[in-house]
């Protein structure tokens, strides 16, 4: 029997690659692309605390984004409230919530990893809850804001994250998410197979195409928000960092960059259309009551 997937519960699948123990399908009716089998919660959490303790958590990823932070802060303004409440999920070391705080915010932040945790809490004077997503504790319709910056397609269930937020938010208020996009990963993946039997993997970066548990198409974010009544949808590309965080070489940026303003592109020929960015970002209204 094929397993569920996570978001529409179709068992209707196919086979995109495997990697080691497990293999990355997609769902043929919401287009989500997920790891299957699942892994155990605990397990994951695990393997996630590992890799971003052994991530330098020295300003650089956190600065690679700040034209990214600006640009949003400036476009969406300020809400009617004097100091409107603005939570970042998995906020790491807190540098938005810093940004924020500076043009009126009054924000909060969730972060698992304690050692980022304790980076924005000790640096910034952040208020953090340093728990997964899952067990943080805020009062009903209490945000006007919530964000996760590539954050969403990592939590352990996306369905229930989003329930959450919606819970936690104020009838009107704001989600903003940003990630990875699916369609351009599968796209990447798949060209730089067809260059590894042409011999002429080199040509492309090694880890160019990104695909965690949850891998999210315009599709399946628009099929999920809709689906706990979200309304005002807007999915987009989304710039680029402004150099390589991650030292995964300049290439990586330089493609990303080069295949961003492609889809810029496209995007504006398509009347919004199309949306093929190596990141999408996502705005979306809690539907009122």
């Amino acid at each position: 029997m094929k397993a569920q997937c996570p978001l529409c519960q179709s068992s209707d699948t196919s086979l995109l690659f495997r990697r080691g123990e497990y293999a990355m399908v997609r769902c043929k009716r919401c287009g989500l692309i997920y790891r299957q089998p699942r892994i155990e919660k605990e397990k994951y959490l695990k393997e996630v605390q590992k890799y971003y303790s052994e991530i330098d958590p020295s300003f650089r990823v956190a600065a690679s984004r700040k034209r990214l932070y600006e640009r949003f802060l400036s476009k969406i303004g300020r809400t009617k409230r004097k100091q409107p409440r603005l939570l970042d999920v998995g906020c790491g070391i807190g540098y938005f919530l810093f940004l924020a705080r500076e043009r009126g915010y009054d924000v909060y932040g969730s972060e698992f990893i304690p050692g980022l945790a304790q980076i924005g809490s000790k640096s910034y004077g952040l208020t953090i809850q340093c728990a997964d997503f899952d067990e943080v504790n805020f009062p009903e319709s209490y945000f006007d804001l919530i964000t996760l910056w590539n954050v969403f397609d990592e939590l352990s269930d996306p369905s229930a994250s989003v329930r959450k937020i919606k819970k936690i938010l104020k009838p009107g208020a704001l989600l903003f998410m940003r990630m990875p996009n699916a369609t351009f990963h599968l796209f990447v993946y798949r060209i730089q197979q067809l260059l590894n039997k042409l011999s002429l993997g080199r040509l492309l970066p090694f880890q160019i195409s990104i695909f965690h548990i949850f891998s999210f198409s315009k599709k399946a974010l628009e099929q999920e928000l809709r689906r706990n009544d979200f309304s005002h949808i807007r999915v987009k590309n989304s710039w680029p960092t402004s150099e390589d965080p991650y030292a995964l070489g300049k290439r990586v940026w330089i493609l990303k960059t080069f295949a961003f303003l492609i889809a810029q592109f496209l995007f504006f020929l398509s009347w919004g259309k199309l949306t093929i960015g190596p990141s999408l970002e996502v705005f979306a209204e809690n539907e009122k009551a």
